[in-house]
């Protein structure tokens, strides 16, 4: 987040001395960066959480247009409040929100209501509802999973055992599961009935941030800021490691390298001391992201990119033939359209993308 936030509050001083308005900066698509994205489960509409502002905005996925505004109850241009984590209830009625005002929000699509503000669960890390969208999954900042009821907004059980804290939650769609990760580097398997935990799976290097099931729930991913690693449910194996520890190493030399390179120029020019940095030294502020298609072909990941200006890329994998797609960008989130057809990713702007051939059809900042 470093480095949005700064670039964010860098533009932000700019436009106001040009004579912006706050209130019109923070309804402009213009240079916005966006954290988080969602697609609703209808395909009608597309949430993004914007990284300062304290705001998220929600698209009509046909029209491209901004359809209204979802903010929390507190004034934020500094990025210490923003969505880092979206999710449409299964019906599309409801948007959770994870860090707007630093708590969980629920709203009501349509009307704009807010439903729930759980002032309780601060500083959450990810939320996510149940097939039946009767239970709302809030993961962090401690060592547990909150299980909210979405009647009453009471906490209905809690889901503890991540060293360090948890960071991550995502129902299977065909079983009564659920699966989490945290800072402890292990995925572990609850049934939701007993509210025990069946299984666990190791083999990241680093914390559990991201978690995706296939249509059929046999196959899920899970990412870390080391790998992204494709797991078969059942077996509690490994069955292929989409992104390594050897090719994000690679990454963050290559961009110590440029920030280097660039210390060194900046030196001989001007005779301001610089202090060399090491590979060790870079590592990524926001999480990994996956998803993947609804026929459960594709595969879709952000892994860390090689680009000065682009350290977070996208790459959509064919799993039937093994063919990988590599597109460059700057991608914070991503989100596959119900249909299977497209991926919207979150970043510098809002943008549309063909599954299949990884081109861009449109962007909604535009």
């Amino acid at each position: 987040m470093k480095t949005k936030i700064g670039l964010s509050f860098v533009l932000l001083i700019v436009l106001l001395n040009a004579g912006y308005s706050a209130k019109n900066i923070e309804q402009s698509e213009f240079l916005a960066c966006f954290a988080s994205i969602a697609i609703s489960p209808d395909g009608r509409y597309v949430a993004a959480g914007r990284n300062i502002f304290n705001i998220i905005y929600l698209y009509d996925a046909k029209t491209l247009e901004i359809v209204k505004y979802f903010r929390g109850r507190q004034k934020d241009i500094w990025g210490k409040m923003y969505a880092c984590t979206l999710s449409f209830s299964p019906d599309g009625k409801y948007l959770a929100a994870g860090g707007i005002d630093n708590v969980v929000v629920v709203w009501h699509v349509e009307t704009g209501e807010e439903i729930l503000y759980l002032r309780d669960l601060k500083k959450p890390k990810c939320v996510a509802f149940s097939p039946g969208g009767n239970t709302l999954a809030v993961a962090g900042p401690d060592d547990a999973i909150r299980l909210v009821n979405m009647q009453t907004g009471a906490v209905a059980a809690i889901l503890a055992g991540h060293a360090g804290g948890a960071l991550c939650a995502e129902f299977s769609l065909s079983k009564n599961f659920l699966v989490t990760g945290g800072r402890d580097n292990v995925l572990r398997l609850w049934d939701l009935e007993s509210k025990n935990q069946l299984a666990q799976y190791k083999g990241h290097t680093a914390p559990v941030e991201r978690i995706a099931f296939s249509p059929k729930g046999d196959k899920m991913v899970s990412a870390s800021k080391s790998e992204i690693i494709y797991w078969g449910v059942h077996t509690q194996t490994a069955t292929s490691e989409i992104y390594g520890q050897n090719d994000i190493q690679a990454n963050k030399d290559a961009l110590a390298f440029f920030v280097n390179l660039l210390g060194a120029v900046n030196l001989a020019h001007s005779g301001l001391a610089f202090r060399p940095v090491s590979s060790r030294q870079l590592e990524l502020m926001e999480p990994l992201s996956a998803d993947f298609s609804s026929d459960g072909q594709y595969l879709v990941v952000t892994v860390p990119g090689t680009k000065l200006f682009s350290n977070y890329e996208m790459r959509i994998k064919n799993l039937k033939t093994d063919h990988v797609v590599k597109v460059d960008g700057q991608f914070f989130s991503l989100s596959v359209s119900p249909d299977g057809k497209y991926v919207a990713t979150a970043g510098v702007g809002i943008k549309w993308w063909d599954l299949r051939t990884g081109k861009e059809i449109s962007r909604l900042n535009q």
